[in-house]
């Protein structure tokens, strides 16, 4: 995997998305975290971008036409266009907890092969065995408790075919929680992010799946972790991922109380929405464009020294007896 060169792929896509015309979302598309294509595209091409292009490519190395499934679809947009480019002839399922995201996507991207349906990741609505391949990008373990985790990946493993293949992506706590306010015990009152409930770092995440792969009884025969980064996007991330820390602490784990008002009264969403103009004048302040982004994200970045943004997950079931 390490072989995998993302620019080509970045390129057309920002090619693609600088050409679509989106039609306005509810306010609950972004309030739920989704529609950052439309909201805040920078933000998307450094994150999701990525890791669905990735996804995309290891789908088309494999056996097509096949069955996939993406975890946490948000308003469909990536998932439709992943199926477009990567894989037309396979069946594809978006499903997600989101009334407003699920009407969107059922509105703008449902057509032939591409369904999307509401459930909920833990409890999957799909016979066994029905799916090749499962994605699910910044959607699933990183928002869950670690024991809830392992109940979703148990699912998962239970609706694959035998040798079908999890990919997913989940953030580096280190440029994550870590690097906005120390929390090894996930206090709520220190989350950088609210609904992410336990983020992983690479040893991290390597322990939780090694506890789901290698023997018989185990969800998954084997997995393997590789890093992601964008090395436009770093800078003008830290500095706002910094500058959210100042604003909300007085010290370490002293939380101002204007802040607290603002998580508690604000509009869900807000916070969201404030963070991507902070960050969208950074990056100008930088002299960033989404070119920039789109010609640095980086496979495998930790062979040259440079910490992952995120980590994406392969995990493959047992084949059949």
């Amino acid at each position: 995997m390490r072989d995998i060169d993302l620019r080509p792929e970045m390129e057309r896509y920002l090619r693609v998305l600088e050409e679509a015309r989106f039609a306005r979302p509810p306010w609950g598309v972004f309030s739920s975290g989704a529609g950052n294509e439309m909201y805040a595209p920078a933000t998307h091409l450094a994150f999701n971008t990525p890791a669905y292009l990735f996804a995309g490519m290891l789908i088309r190395r494999g056996d097509p036409p096949g069955r996939h499934l993406d975890l946490g679809c948000g308003s469909g947009y990536d998932i439709a266009y992943l199926k477009e480019h990567f894989s037309p002839a396979a069946f594809v399922s978006g499903i997600d907890r989101s009334p407003a995201q699920l009407r969107y996507a059922l509105k703008h991207y449902s057509r032939s092969g591409l369904v999307f349906t509401t459930a909920d990741n833990r409890c999957l609505p799909f016979k066994n065995e029905s799916f090749d391949t499962v994605t699910g990008i910044l959607s699933i373990v990183h928002n869950m408790t670690q024991p809830v985790a392992r109940v979703c990946l148990v699912e998962i493993s239970r609706i694959l075919k035998p040798n079908g293949i999890l990919i997913f992506s989940t953030p580096n706590r280190e440029l994550f929680q870590d690097l906005y306010h120390d929390n090894p015990d996930d206090d709520p009152r220190l989350r950088f992010i609210s609904r992410f409930l336990h983020e992983y770092t690479r040893e991290g995440l390597s322990s939780f799946l090694g506890s789901l792969t290698g023997g018989e009884e185990k969800p998954f025969e084997s997995y393997t972790i590789t890093g992601l980064a964008n090395t436009a996007f770093r800078q003008a991330w830290e500095e706002t991922v910094s500058s959210m820390r100042k604003a909300r602490f007085r010290s370490p784990g002293e939380v101002t109380v204007l802040s607290t008002l603002a998580r508690r009264f604000l509009p869900t969403g807000f916070g969201a929405w404030y963070f991507y103009r902070v960050l969208a004048r950074a990056l100008r302040r930088s002299g960033v464009s989404l070119t920039d982004i789109a010609r640095n994200a980086r496979v495998n970045p930790e062979s040259k020294g440079i910490t992952a943004d995120q980590f994406m997950a392969v995990a493959q079931k047992r084949g059949g007896a």
